[in-house]
């Protein structure tokens, strides 16, 4: 019969494998708990910073939990995660289709002009490289 500990180290070994992280039998179940909640909030911010095509962080990321009612994701370039932006607002957020732009708002259903989206604080630039297009302006958020 395998004992308690014995497969408590077993899982502890998989888990530093997997994360990089070390942990022993001895860590307390918040410091592992915390180690996998910060490795997790992390990971995702790299994904995105991949999807920007640059280091994003604050202002622009809030890594945190979803602030949308019982919504167990993470939320990383909003307060809310990208499930919950996509069924409230109907946006995405994503590589920009603007070479060199970073991240790009999506609309994830068709708006009539006029219609509220969402809020965004960030200053509207005028862009003389989007000038003829209908993308004239950009967020920017340096």
């Amino acid at each position: 019969m395998v004992s308690v500990a014995d497969k408590l180290g077993e899982l502890l070994t998989r888990l530093n494998a997997c994360t990089g992280l070390t942990f022993s039998p001895n860590s307390s179940l918040h410091t592992i708990v915390a180690g996998i909640n910060t490795f997790i909030l992390d990971n995702h911010v790299r994904k995105w910073s991949e999807r920007a095509g640059r280091p994003l962080g604050p202002p622009e990321t809030t890594p945190g939990p979803c602030i949308g009612h019982d919504c167990v994701n993470f939320a990383i370039v909003y307060p809310r995660c990208t499930e919950c932006c996509r069924r409230l607002y109907k946006v995405d957020v994503g590589t920009s289709t603007i070479s060199g732009a970073g991240l790009g708002l999506f609309a994830a259903k068709t708006f009539k002009s006029g219609d509220y989206v969402c809020d965004y604080s960030y200053e509207m630039t005028k862009s003389s490289n989007l000038e003829g297009t209908k993308m004239g302006y950009y967020w920017d958020t340096s």
